[in-house]
């Protein structure tokens, strides 16, 4: 898989995570975040992408929505 297509691959992970903060899902949406990074670091460590920076910061823009995270 691309470059390119990873990259729009994690910003419809993101929006993803958006829908789920604009249902007051929270939980859902801290899974699915904390899975996206997970995802976006083994994809980084496999070497299948080709803009490792890139896919990163793409991932991080889901810390812009604003929902509650919490942790036990």
């Amino acid at each position: 898989m691309g470059n390119k297509r990873k990259i729009s691959d994690v910003k419809a992970r993101v929006r993803g995570i958006q829908m789920r903060s604009d249902a007051n899902d929270f939980e859902a949406a801290h899974i699915a975040e904390d899975q996206l990074y997970l995802d976006v670091l083994q994809a980084i460590a496999d070497g299948k992408c080709s803009d490792p920076s890139k896919l990163a910061a793409t991932a991080i823009l889901s810390r812009n929505i604003q929902f509650a995270r919490y942790t036990s």
